[in-house]
């Protein structure tokens, strides 16, 4: 064995002698250009260039797919070349939380707020009563999110009447009439609210916490028109508190109660105002 170069296109032998690590070769006899024996001819390296770019190529679309994959899983929408941040994952399980609560009051009104069951409740919203563990830690936690879910609704119908301002007396009876009427609208979320009907379940403190707000909601407004004693607000809630009580338990749907409101409010600011 020795050395020299080999033309790739013509048979003969160019001899030259000892002249690097192996064999060499050229593109033909006469060429300049050189290339090492071993490697492929210029076809089959063509045909190997090509075979690599489409390699380079597929492994980039797969990079892309599992890029796009991940982006997606981690709450990115991807397309046309462009990346849309959107949450789709907490959307759709916000969607999906909003849906068994609403079927959970449904059942509440039709059953009872004590009667319902997890099995009656993922057949309701069309799962698997395990499924929704996936979304809520079980019935106590359904609950606690109806509470908060129930005292949220109150403090945006109780905003509605704030905005409308008037005088004392005027915006304390329109307070009043709106969180009788409220009351008065769903019995299950009146005794979730403001009774003990359901024994020794209570609300965890981050679900108690938005009855505090809109309580303390009211203790500015009464303060605002001059009423500060605890004493007096004590009164107001039992008084107007009361007067719901005996709506439910006796006149479900009528007003006999109700009818009461004009003079209970004269009754409280002529005891609480100067």
């Amino acid at each position: 064995v020795g050395w020299g170069l080999v033309g790739a296109r013509a048979e003969e032998v160019v001899e030259v002698g000892h002249g690097g690590s192996g064999w060499w070769t050229a593109d033909n006899a006469v060429g300049a250009a050189w290339r090492p024996a071993w490697a492929p001819s210029p076809a089959r390296a063509h045909g190997r260039a090509t075979d690599l770019r489409r390699d380079v190529a597929g492994r980039r679309l797969l990079t892309g797919f599992v890029l796009r994959g991940i982006l997606t899983s981690l709450g990115f929408r991807t397309g046309l070349g462009r990346v849309m941040p959107t949450d789709l994952r907490a959307e759709r399980r916000a969607d999906t939380r909003e849906r068994i609560l609403a079927a959970a009051w449904e059942l509440a009104e039709r059953d009872g707020l004590a009667n319902w069951t997890l099995r009656d409740l993922g057949a309701a919203v069309g799962m698997r009563a395990p499924s929704l563990y996936t979304h809520f830690d079980g019935r106590n936690d359904i609950l606690d999110a109806m509470f908060a879910q129930g005292w949220e609704q109150l403090e945006q119908t109780l905003h509605a009447i704030e905005e409308s301002g008037g005088q004392p007396r005027q915006a304390l009876l329109a307070g009043a009439t709106a969180f009788f009427d409220f009351c008065t609208a769903s019995i299950p979320r009146y005794q979730l609210l403001f009774t003990h009907v359901l024994g020794e379940w209570e609300p965890t403190p981050t679900a108690y916490a938005v009855s505090q707000r809109a309580y303390n909601r009211m203790v500015l407004q009464f303060a605002d028109a001059g009423i500060t004693d605890q004493a007096a607000l004590d009164l107001w809630t039992g008084l107007v508190g009361g007067l719901i009580a005996q709506q439910v338990a006796n006149d479900r749907g009528g007003e006999r109660w109700r009818r009461l409101l004009p003079d209970a409010v004269d009754m409280f600011l002529a005891h609480a105002t100067p």
